[in-house]
Parts: C-alpha cells; sequence; structure tokens
C-alpha cells in the first residue's frame, strides 16, 4: 500500500499528471539526500558502508543521510545513530522505518526495495537524492557539486519549474537488464521504443548506486496512481 498523492494534470505532458506541490519550503536542488536501503540481513555490511562514507563524503551541500529499514530492525540501529549517537557523524543521519512510506508484508522482496527507492520521493525535500544499498562502498572523495552540475537556462525555462541543476548518471549494458526496459514500459503503458531504444547494442542508465530527481519520481508514481 503506497500512500496516495494529491496528483494535478500537465497541459504540457498529457497523461503524466505531476505530484501538487507541497507548501513546505524544499531545499534548493543544489543539494542532495542520500538514501541507504537496508534490512538486518544486511546490517553486517554498514558499517563499511558507513565508515566508507565518513572518510570520503563531503557534507557540503548534503541535506542528510537517511537509513530506510523495516520498523522491526530499526531498534538495532538506534544506540548508533539517534540521540546523542548522531551528533557523531559528519551530516545529519536518521532512521526511517520504511513502513512510513508504504505498507508491506514481504520484508526481504527484492521489488519491494525498488518500490522504496521510487516512493521515498514523497518525504525528501530535496530534488534530487542518491540511492544506495549496504553493499555500496565509497574508493574516493565524494563531493555534492561533482554530481550536480548547473545548468545555463534562459529565463522561459526556469519559469517552467525545471532544475537549474542536472545529476550525474553511469551508463551500463543495456543487455544487462534487457527485460527491464519492455517490462516498464509496458507497466507505464508507454508505446515501446520510446523510454529507451530496444537497440540492444546501446548503452542504458544504470542502476543502483544512482541518483534520482524526485520530480520525476512522483510523476512516475503519478501515472502509476493514475493508471492503477
Amino acid at each position: 500500500h503506497v500512500q496516495p498523492l494529491h496528483c494535478i494534470s500537465d497541459t504540457n505532458q498529457p497523461g503524466w499528471p505531476r505530484a501538487m506541490e507541497s507548501s513546505e519550503k524544499s531545499l534548493l536542488d543544489s543539494h542532495l539526500t542520500l538514501i541507504i536501503v537496508s534490512a538486518k540481513s544486511d546490517f553486517k555490511r554498514l558499517p563499511l558502508t558507513l565508515a566508507s562514507l565518513v572518510c570520503h563524503l563531503d557534507y557540503r551541500q548534503l541535506s542528510k543521510v537517511i537509513l530506510l529499514v523495516p520498523r522491526q530492525h530499526a531498534t538495532l540501529l538506534e544506540p548508533f545513530l539517534v540521540g546523542e549517537a548522531s551528533g557523531h557523524w559528519p551530516w545529519p543521519i536518521s532512521i526511517m522505518p520504511d513502513d512510513n512510506i508504504l505498507q508491506h508484508t514481504h520484508t526481504h522482496s527484492y521489488r519491494l526495495q525498488m518500490m522504496f527507492k521510487l516512493v521515498i520521493a514523497q518525504v525528501i525535500k530535496t530534488e534530487y537524492y542518491m540511492i544506495l544499498d549496504s553493499d555500496c562502498i565509497a574508493l574516493s572523495p565524494i563531493h555534492v557539486t561533482q554530481l550536480l552540475w548547473q545548468q545555463n537556462m534562459s529565463s522561459s525555462k526556469t519559469s517552467h519549474s525545471i532544475p537549474s541543476h542536472q545529476a550525474l548518471y553511469q551508463l551500463e549494458e543495456r543487455s544487462d537488464h534487457a527485460e527491464w526496459w519492455p517490462e516498464s514500459e509496458q507497466l507505464l503503458q508507454i508505446e515501446p521504443n520510446t523510454c529507451v531504444t530496444n537497440n540492444p547494442s546501446t548503452k542504458s542508465i544504470g542502476v543502483t548506486p544512482a541518483i534520482l530527481s524526485k520530480s520525476i519520481a512522483l510523476m512516475t508514481l503519478c501515472r502509476l496512481q493514475k493508471l492503477y
């Protein structure tokens, strides 16, 4: 069960409603939120992941680090991340029970993890958020300014709420997850070969770790809400 969204039609993109903007002030799109999706079975990997981020993740323009975990597992992490312990980290860090955003029963479902990475957009306050799994390790310095770069835009474009920054993304062989693209087009009920080319020799957007757009994630959720 996903929290329902308040969506409105978009005359520029019929069939793709967009989420109504919250009255709560959001941070500039030059900031980044970091999301780590985890569960008890993966907690043994978290110390190395977090230690590597402490060494390499620059706090500047980083809004928050959020660990999204099953509610019944959250208490295992609280002694290290909540209360006085939170002050030992170089950036704001918190734990979020995953049923806050998605009611579920199958905690260890791979599909469920994929849904979390989409529906988390409903609660973050930055335009961009980076998704990490528990086994992601930072090997070199990470600066938000290297991940989000500023666009040169005319005043006419800025009036249409286009983000002033774009996010870095990585490419992979389309054949690595060949079935994902046609299945996504089928789920979203869009014409084949419009999401990405169906040429198997071309590159496509890679998977986790990845930087996602809150606006696009919410638009996708509104599309799914309208269809189903």
